[in-house]
């Protein structure tokens, strides 16, 4: 099966070029193509209330929010980090496993 699905052409998507709104669509992808879209920007508190919806959209595994999470936190830019992580956290109404 693997040899069959890697010996075809596949699409690849450029989620630079998607706008946030058409990515909210994207159910269960659309929280990594979001944090890959914005990871680079100059303040992740920009956006905040994208990453809140899909958080909270239960699109996603605890697991899968974690890495998300770490990656963020590990690889993002912000000016203040801890209004950044007391954004998410007041947002969410799982904010306790986060």
């Amino acid at each position: 099966q693997a040899a069959r699905l890697y010996r075809q052409a596949f699409p690849l998507v450029d989620v630079s070029v998607l706008s946030d709104e058409e990515i909210l669509t994207h159910k269960g992808v659309a929280l990594m193509e979001l944090v890959q879209k914005h990871i680079r920007c100059r303040d992740m508190l920009e956006w905040v209330p994208q990453l809140v919806e899909l958080l909270n959209a239960g699109y996603n595994t605890a697991e899968q929010r974690n890495v998300v999470l770490s990656y963020i936190l590990l690889n993002g830019h912000t000016l203040d980090l801890s209004q950044f992580v007391h954004q998410l956290i007041e947002q969410s109404p799982e904010h306790e496993t986060m």
